[in-house]
């Protein structure tokens, strides 16, 4: 597989269009009504309320956030950064969304950086204070601890990034059958072969429309290509505020479409920003499974293996970067 289909990228194409078309009406509104855009929480140095500054020049719309953004990021030292990585373009702008609260889809193939920079991405968050901590306990959830959940379709999903982070919050990647606490319920229903009744069971969430999980601040969705938008509804039901809930969608546009029903991602692709890192890193490349995977998908099969016990690139005239980095 060289490319995704032309399905996949003429959605791509729309969903940047339509995200492009929607920054420039809010850009437009925003410049008609505010003055200056400043981040809860920040205030410009020197600044006071209702200062007059008739001969000063406001900067333009947006300015002052990004300003204020890089200067956080700056004041972060560098011990907390996961593994003191140099991110590329495309990791930082996650990085920066993420801290903004914005609701945005990470894609990639495999081993360009998503999991490493996901893991940044909720180092960062739980010291944000816009991330609140849970109201109250669940099966699975800590009341208290930062409102940070990663969810998958199935474990495997989840793990990768669960051994990454701290013992507080690795309870807090789980499945999504988990998050809903699905358990047994019995339900007497008639028999029509006896005339009496009989027992049958369902697996049901216990959280739902009528029974809310605690306010969850920050909804990571992994591997969400292979979420169905049944399962993935349930969990919208389940959320007390989902207008509050920043959701992050990862997924790869080569993997598992889901076991039952259309996968969530192709329709958040349409629906929210889109933020696609191409950047394949030689340690990735380590692995066999990805050196593999990443010659199928270029189209650079011939002589793969004697390349894997070679330092010769795998990928020559491939559309991605390979890079030394340690990422």
């Amino acid at each position: 597989m060289t490319s995704p289909s032309p399905h996949v990228l003429a959605l791509i194409a729309k969903a940047k269009e339509a995200h492009a078309a929607k920054l420039a009406r809010q850009q437009t509104a925003a410049a008609n009504t505010a003055p200056t855009i400043v981040p809860t929480g920040f205030s410009p140095p020197g600044n006071t309320v209702n200062q007059q500054t008739p001969d000063i020049q406001k900067p333009p719309i947006g300015t002052v956030e990004t300003t204020l953004l890089t200067a956080a990021l700056s004041t972060v030292p560098a011990r907390q950064l996961a593994n003191k990585l140099d991110f590329n373009k495309e990791q930082q702008t996650a990085i920066e969304m993420s801290l903004q609260g914005k609701s945005f889809t990470l894609i990639g193939a495999a081993g360009t950086g998503k999991t490493t920079v996901t893991q940044e991405i909720i180092s960062l968050l739980q010291r944000n204070p816009r991330v609140l901590p849970l109201s109250a306990d669940t099966k699975h959830l800590d009341k208290g601890a930062p409102g940070i959940v990663i969810v998958g379709y199935t474990n495997k999903a989840v793990n990768n990034i669960k051994k990454k982070l701290p013992s507080h919050l690795q309870g807090h990647c789980i499945t999504m059958h988990k998050l809903l606490e699905f358990a047994p319920n019995y339900y007497d229903i008639p028999d029509p072969m006896t005339g009496g009744w009989k027992t049958t069971m369902r697996f049901e969430p216990t959280y739902s429309a009528v029974n809310k999980l605690p306010h969850i601040s920050t909804l990571i969705f992994e591997e969400s290509s292979m979420i169905g938008t049944d399962l993935y509804g349930q969990v919208l039901d389940a959320l007390p505020r989902p207008q509050a809930t920043q959701m992050i969608f990862l997924g790869d546009l080569n993997q598992l479409p889901p076991v039952f029903g259309p996968s969530v991602l192709g329709f958040k692709l349409a629906e929210l920003p889109i933020i696609e890192l191409t950047h394949v890193y030689r340690q990735a490349l380590l692995s066999p499974i990805i050196r593999l995977a990443t010659a199928i998908r270029t189209n650079s099969f011939v002589n793969v293996f004697d390349e894997l016990t070679s330092d010769k690139p795998l990928l020559p005239g491939s559309p991605l970067t390979v890079d030394n980095g340690e990422h």
